[in-house]
Formats: structure tokens, sequence, C-alpha cells
């Protein structure tokens, strides 16, 4: 993970990742933080860490004042996005996003800088165990299966013809991983 550039964080436990996460946004100097709407976030309460600090973050999310499109406008505007994960591959160091009530894809890919929040539970040792274990989720879910899954393997790269190298131009330029072990 580091050879791909990945920062990484470890913590003791989920009030200690929540402390770093906002570690995180202060030394970025974020101003507008958003977060994906996902179950890890009641156990890793990093709105009130964020708080404290002066920062609100914003859940992006739908509701009855917020509709679809305001989310690309908010996602655009954010300094720093938060999110879980559904799995991480040690072999690649790349973490799996994949499409589920809570889960804004926007919120990985369209700030400048990404803070993923893992649980030791969800590292997996190679791409053969995650492939393994969505095959017996299609299994189990009679044949419906997410319409993508988003693999994040470090920050955005592109190259031109020339192969110049450019970080964050499509996606994240900088990226944390914080890791929680239970």
């Amino acid at each position: 993970a580091t050879a791909a550039a990945w920062n990484i964080h470890r913590t003791g436990g989920h009030a200690e990742a929540a402390n770093v996460v906002a570690e995180i946004a202060a030394s970025v100097r974020a101003k507008t933080v958003i977060r994906t709407a996902e179950e890890l976030f009641k156990r890793v309460d990093i709105d009130s860490t964020l708080r404290k600090r002066g920062m609100s973050p914003t859940v992006l999310a739908t509701n009855r004042q917020r509709r679809r499109d305001d989310l690309k406008r908010i996602a655009f505007g954010a300094d720093l996005g938060v999110s879980g994960v559904e799995f991480v591959v040690a072999e690649t160091a790349s973490c799996a996003i994949v499409p589920h009530k809570g889960v804004a894809r926007l919120a990985t890919l369209a700030p400048p800088k990404l803070v993923l929040v893992i649980e030791e539970s969800q590292v997996l040792e190679t791409l053969d165990d995650f492939f393994a274990i969505t095959r017996l989720q299609y299994q189990q879910n009679r044949g419906r299966s997410p319409n993508y899954y988003n693999f994040i393997s470090g920050p955005s790269r592109t190259a031109d013809i020339e192969q110049t190298l450019t970080i964050g131009v499509h996606g994240p330029g900088e990226v944390h991983m914080v890791l929680i072990a239970n």
C-alpha cells in the first residue's frame, strides 16, 4: 500500500479511528468534509469528532431537502471525502467499494483528498478471495449482483503520450487508509 502511495494510519479502535480522520482533515486544511451514510459511521463517530474541531461534515445522501442533482455539486465542492469499504485486497492494496444503500460513489471520486476507513475483518489476502466471496454472494442473492465494483488502488494517476505522470486529475490526488484493529 505504501508503494502505491497510500498514507497508512493504524488504529486500535473506533474512537481512535475517528480522531485520526479528524487529524487528517485538519492536516489537509479541509473546510468541507463529506462522508457516506454507511453503518460503519455508527461505530466510528467522525461527525462529533470533526465538529469538536470546528468542521461540519455532510452526509452525501438524498433526503427531503436534497435532490440527487445537489449531491454532485456538494461532492465536487468538498475538500475531503470519507467512506468505508466493502473489502481491501492486500496483494494489490486495492479497496473495493460496492454499491448499496448509504454508499455514494461520488464521495470517493470527487473530492481531491480521500480517507477510507477499514475494519480488520474486511481485509482479504488476494483478488481470488474477493471474487470467491462475491461469487458466493451472487449465488445467495439468487443471481442479483451490484452494477459495478469500484477498486481504488491509490491516488488518481494519468499520463499523456509522452508519459508525463499527473496525480489527481480523475479522482483524489491524496488517499489515506485508516485501519482499525479489532
